[in-house]
This record gives structure tokens, C-alpha cells and sequence, in this order.
């Protein structure tokens, strides 16, 4: 009953104009998606070519309606329709055998071995500038198939649900009803122990972007396929979806939002995406580390997809000019939301009836370079016209930023230590209009190179305000501070500029400056929280396994001399800090976690977890590393500690770094360090 219930809503949605209301009344004629009149076609099952994991017929259909001279010229070469059809489906296939169904659909122009050449999916447009190109995004076709046999070697093997985008499945669906006593787990347990990858082409890597696991209840999906090694991550809006309401199952979100047409195509055209990552890895056989790609194909968590579509929704409303603050959790994707919400936004009209694009530039903020570099390779991996993205890193200068500032360049990825050098020069662009996206907001915010670049966009009201600012600044600390929070907090909404502030963890002054005012309360435009995170699995809760360890020590004074000259509490935190730093303690501390790593932690992963211990500064970091040492040397351990911290530290009349104190062989970082045995 689950199937026919998303079949029939599917199938009966009725086709809206794409182009607005605002364009028709300006006189602009309705534009429909093609000649059907709902959304999707019900395919039958008998229609799918298991062998080539494609329709014939759908691939076909579509190729003669968006293309007909190249098909008309197929048809001629060979010899009847059903050839033709059949040519240019093994053709497709083959292409999605070599790069797989996203770029097939997105990228490559198929070429018959008759001479026939294809694009296999039309964007939706930006604008109503292209007539031509409104058309051909009407004719995409979707399509929804039940009981799909998919298999060669048995028949009678099938997924419940598939969805086809020109003929090429893209989405799989297995369905559990909870009122029959099955959940989403025996779709999960069914995808893993029943599909078998090898030699099913449908199943295979990078041939579907997505399959889903559905109950009444939740839903969860995997872009990979791999027996037993199969993850599946959750794709619920909270939590095991407590709290959703909905007249029909709890799960409907699903095909009555993302699986809509243009929705789909949506996801098709600008976030699914391959991504390779390269890592070091240590070989057992050699002891060395070497250098390992692998690639995922990324298709996005409900709540990226969301933000998203929810930032992009509100600026085609209001405009430019709006300040938002995107509150998601470590474990959120953080960086690919940043990636798509730079790429929508460096493209998005705020009306079809505009000429040029909202922004001039969307200009990415981080605060490290470390981060920037991961940040590069995001967009690189996502950037589909080359040039597309202007990369600032640490090998340009800031006039290098400056001229990509001056072009209009369309996405500028930099640090914020580049942006006060220039600050002066945007200030001559007054009529242009920026996007900021701001990645750690509570630490980007606050600093002399925030308050210099809120200053260039802002243009001349910071004048005023640093004026202002300056009557109520008292020693050098507290001049700064309040002159930041004077600038930032107090400047108010541009119309020229939009900032989008990232952070998982955002401070008071984050809040009052980033979020704008509604219903009363200031609360973040989107939230993950890190409850959401540790509910689905993506970071642990450090809160579940806490020991703690009560000190004891007596302060000794005598009570008959009044002490006046001392500050109580800075007095007691100084003394704990001496408390804390002894050896005693130390040791003491060091050898519980070496003795309870040596028997608990060790034996995780496989047994090659790790430990890490943060201390509350450099010497205490040095001081443990130390003892550590001569504890493990005692125990004879098969351990080795390594330590971190920026600069040097000086313990008496020694003086300590990284690479002294971790006795490292020649350049090898940390990070690499930790992968050695």
C-alpha cells in the first residue's frame, strides 16, 4: 500500500508554470514543463533494460523532444526507431560505465558510434533571458517504477521503488511499513545481506546517486553500495523524526518535498557530487606511510539541504542586505553547506526577469589556512567551469585578492588575515553587492581583521562609529574589545552586503550581531544542533563516559593576619594552578590514563585507537608528555606520545618545541606522525 500511496501522489501532482505569477502579469507568456500534465510518469516495470540499467524507450523519448535533428539523424543512419533506441541506450550506458550517471547527466555529451550527439538533462535556468533553454527544461522527464527488477542472474529479485530522470535511474527506494511489524532496519539489513553489488549494474558504485531506506517512520540513505561494509546515514528532519507531524506517515517529507520535480533536478544540477580525498595511510608491510584516494559520491543531509534552500528562499524575498547565522554541530557537513550555499548564491537572480546575477561576488571567509586548504579542495571538487572559483591562499598576496575583488571574480576563497590589506579598495565599489560567508563566526568576528573587513563593506557609517567608539575606551584590552562590538553589533543591516556567519558554537555577541530579530527572540536562522549530532551517530557525546577524579589540598595561613592585599579568588585559582602543574599530581594523573589506556582504550578499533589528552597550557602539555614517557618506559608499553602546541616552551632553563620534544625523522608533521605504529 506504501508503494501505490507514493506512486499515485507523485503521479497526480499537477504541473505549475515555471515561471512566476510576477512574470506572467508582465506580460510574459506560461511557460509548462513540456506536454504532460503531472510531474511523473508511472513507468512499468516491464519497460527497464536490466542489462543496460537504463528505460530505452524514456532515454529515447527525451532525446527526440529536446534534440530531434541529432535524433532524426540517428534514425536515418540506423535504418529504424527501435535501432536507434536501442544504439543510443547502450551508448549512454557505456558512459555511465566510464564516469558514472552524475556527469553523464551533468557533463558529458554523448556521442553515437553513428555520429549522434546528446545532453541527457537540462538544468533548470536561472532566468527567463533563454527562451530555448525554459523549453528544454520542460522536457525532462520523471518517472516513478515499482517493483523494479534490476537483477540478471535472478528475475524475480526487486527494489521497491524507482525513480528515473530521461530514463536513467538516479533514486531507489525500499519500503517498510511499521504496521506490519518491519521498520526501516530490515530495508537497511535487506540493501546490505540481500543486494548483491557484484555484477548488478543498477547496484553498482556511482550508477544511482542515492538509495533510501524507508519506513513510515524514518528514513535512511547510502550513496554506496558494499555488502556488510554499507553505511547509512540517517535522513530524518529531527531526531528518529519525534516531533513530525504529518496527516499521512510521518516519512511523507520525502516524496511530498525532495523527490518533487524540480526539486530533484535541483539536486541533480548543484549538490550531488563525486568527491575524492586523499589520505596517508601507514603500510603494515613497508612501515611507511603512503598516500590513498578514495572517492565518495556526496549527496546532501536533510538539514544541509534545508539551510540552503531555506537562505536562498529568504534572500529572493527580501533581497540583499540581511545578516543570517547557521548554527550546525562538528559533525554536520559544515563544509560542503559552505561550498553549495557559495556556488547557488554566486548564481542566483533574485527575479527571472533580471539581467544580472543579486551578487557581484561571494567572497569565503576562514580563519586558518589549514581550514582554507580543505576549504579549496571542496570547491575544487564541486567547481564544474574552470576559473570558476578564485583560490587566495597562502602562496598570493593580497594584491592577488585585490584584482580578483577588482574582475568581479564570481566565488573568492580566502583567509580573513588577507582581507584588511584591501579593505580600502572595495570601498570603491559602492553600487556592487556582496555575499559573505563567514566559516567559525564566534572567532571570525571578533579581531582587528573582522572589524576591517565589516568596515570596507560597510562603507562610511564605520567612520562614525569608530568615533563613537572611541569616548568609551579605557585601557588597550578593553579599547579593542569595544570597538569591535561597537562596529560590528551597531553598524546594523547594508543593503549591499549579506553575511552568512557558520559556526557550531556561537558565543552571545555572535548572536546579537548575526541574527536578526523575530517574534521577539534572536535565534539562529538554521540549527544542528550537537544533540542532533550525537543523536545520529555523527560525533560522540563525551559526556556518556566521564570519570572524575576528586583532588584534595589545605591552603595554609595563619587566620590572625589579615590579608587585604590579595584577591581571594585570583589568589585560590593561582594556588590551584600550582597544585595542578606539581609533580605529584602529574604522575599520579598520567599513570591512571596509562594504565587504563594500556587496558580499555588499546583494544578499541581494532587495536589501534588513540588517546588524546588536552591540558589548560603549553607547559602543562610538556610536563605530561615527560611523565608519560617515563611511564610507559616503566610499564614497557608499546606506546610512544606525542605532543602539540604552537611556538616554544621554556620549563626552568630549557627550552622545548614539537619536533624536539616528539623527535620526529625529518619533515613529518603530527598529523602524519599519529598514523605511525
Amino acid at each position: 500500500y506504501m508503494e501505490e500511496h507514493i506512486e499515485k501522489f507523485l503521479t497526480s501532482q499537477k504541473l505549475q508554470p515555471l515561471i512566476s505569477s510576477e512574470v506572467n502579469e508582465a506580460g510574459e507568456p506560461d511557460v509548462h514543463y513540456g506536454n504532460a500534465e503531472t510531474e511523473y510518469r508511472s513507468l512499468p516495470n516491464t519497460t527497464y533494460n536490466a542489462r543496460l540499467a537504463l528505460v530505452p524507450e524514456e532515454v529515447a523519448a527525451f532525446a527526440s523532444a529536446t534534440q530531434p535533428k541529432q535524433w532524426n539523424l540517428l534514425v536515418e543512419r540506423c535504418g529504424t526507431e527501435e535501432t536507434a533506441m536501442m544504439a543510443l541506450a547502450e551508448r549512454v550506458s557505456k558512459e555511465i560505465d566510464q564516469h558514472g550517471i552524475i556527469k553523464v547527466l551533468r557533463e558529458v555529451v554523448v556521442s553515437t558510434n553513428e555520429g549522434a550527439k546528446f545532453t541527457m538533462m537540462y538544468p533548470r535556468p536561472v532566468n527567463d533571458k533563454n527562451p530555448e533553454h525554459l523549453a528544454l527544461y520542460a522536457f525532462n522527464r520523471l518517472g516513478v517504477m515499482r517493483q523494479l527488477h534490476y537483477s540478471l542472474k535472478d528475475t524475480s529479485l526487486s527494489i521497491d521503488m524507482g525513480i528515473f530522470l530521461n530514463g536513467l535511474p538516479i533514486i531507489t527506494l525500499e519500503l517498510k511499513n511499521e504496521l506490519t511489524g518491519q521498520c526501516h532496519h530490515n530495508a537497511v539489513k535487506q540493501y546490505m545481506m540481500n543486494r548483491d553489488v557484484k555484477g548488478e549494474k543498477l547496484l553498482g558504485f556511482k550508477r544511482c546517486l542515492v538509495h533510501f531506506a524507508v519506513s513510515t517512520e524514518q528514513v535512511f540513505m547510502t550513496t554506496k553500495l558494499d555488502g556488510k561494509k554499507t553505511y547509512f546515514m540517517p535522513y530524518n528532519k529531527t531526531f528518529a523524526n519525534i516531533g513530525v507531524e504529518s496527516e499521512g506517515y510521518r516519512t511523507d517529507y520525502l516524496w511530498k518535498d525532495v523527490l518533487r520535480r524540480d526539486s530533484v533536478i535541483d539536486l541533480v544540477s548543484h549538490y550531488v557530487n563525486l568527491h575524492t580525498e586523499k589520505k596517508k595511510m601507514y603500510d603494515k608491510k613497508t612501515g611507511q606511510l603512503k598516500e590513498e584516494s578514495s572517492t565518495s559520491l556526496i549527496f546532501p543531509r536533510w538539514h544541509q539541504r534545508r539551510a540552503v534552500k531555506k537562505l536562498l528562499k529568504d534572500i529572493k524575498e527580501r533581497g540583499a542586505g540581511h545578516n543570517y547565522l547557521i548554527q550546525h554541530s562538528a559533525g554536520s557537513g559544515k563544509s560542503h553547506t559552505i561550498t553549495w550555499l557559495a556556488f547557488r548564491l554566486s548564481s542566483l537572480y533574485q527575479h527571472y526577469t533580471d539581467e544580472n546575477a543579486l551578487f557581484d561576488s561571494v567572497i569565503v571567509v576562514n580563519d586558518r589556512v589549514a581550514l582554507d586548504t580543505q576549504m579549496q579542495r571542496n570547491f575544487k571538487q564541486f567547481e564544474q567551469t574552470a576559473g570558476e572559483v578564485c583560490y587566495i591562499d597562502e602562496k598570493k598576496s593580497s594584491q592577488d585578492l585585490k584584482e580578483a575583488i577588482e574582475k568581479r571574480r564570481r566565488i573568492i576563497v580566502t583567509t580573513l588575515q588577507k582581507f584588511p590589506v584591501i579593505s580600502e579598495e572595495i570601498t570603491k565599489y559602492k553600487n556592487r553587492k556582496y555575499a559573505v560567508i563567514i566559516d567559525e563566526a564566534h572567532s571570525s568576528q571578533s579581531g582587528q581583521s573582522a572589524r576591517q573587513m565589516r568596515k570596507a563593506l560597510s562603507f562610511e557609517e564605520a567612520e562614525a562609529l569608530d568615533e563613537a567608539a572611541a569616548a568609551a575606551e579605557g585601557d588597550e584590552v578593553e579599547k579593542l574589545a569595544r570597538r569591535i562590538e561597537a562596529d560590528l553589533a551597531s553598524t546594523g543591516p547594508h543593503s549591499n552586503i549579506s553575511f552568512f556567519a557558520f559556526t557550531a558554537t556561537p558565543k552571545p555577541k555572535t548572536i546579537e550581531i548575526f541574527c536578526e530579530r523575530e517574534y521577539g527572540t534572536k535565534e539562529p536562522f538554521d540549527l544542528y544542533s550537537m544533540e542532533d549530532a550525537i543523536n545520529e551517530g555523527f560525533i560522540l557525546n563525551p559526556l556518556e563516559n566521564v570519570m572524575s577524579f576528586k583532588r584534595y589540598y589545605k591552603l595554609m595561613r595563619n587566620k590572625d593576619v589579615p590579608d587585604n592585599e590579595h584577591d581571594r579568588k585570583k589568589t585560590m585559582a593561582l594556588l590551584g594552578s600550582y597544585v595542578d602543574i606539581h609533580p605529584t599530581a602529574i604522575e599520579r594523573k598520567s599513570r591512571i590514563m596509562a594504565e587504563h589506556f594500556a587496558s580499555q582504550t588499546a583494544k578499541e578499533i581494532d587495536g589501534e585507537a588513540r588517546a588524546m589528552l588536552v591540558t589548560r597550557s603549553r607547559l602543562h602539555a610538556v610536563r605530561y608528555k615527560q611523565e608519560f614517557d617515563r611511564i610507559m618506559q616503566e610499564m614497557r608499553l608499546p606506546y610512544k606520545a606525542l605532543v602539540a602546541f604552537s611556538g616554544s616552551v621554556k620549563d626552568g632553563d630549557r627550552e622545548y618545541t614539537e619536533q624536539s620534544m616528539n623527535n620526529l625523522p625529518g619533515k613529518t608533521s603530527i598529523t602524519d606522525a599519529i598514523k605511525l605504529p
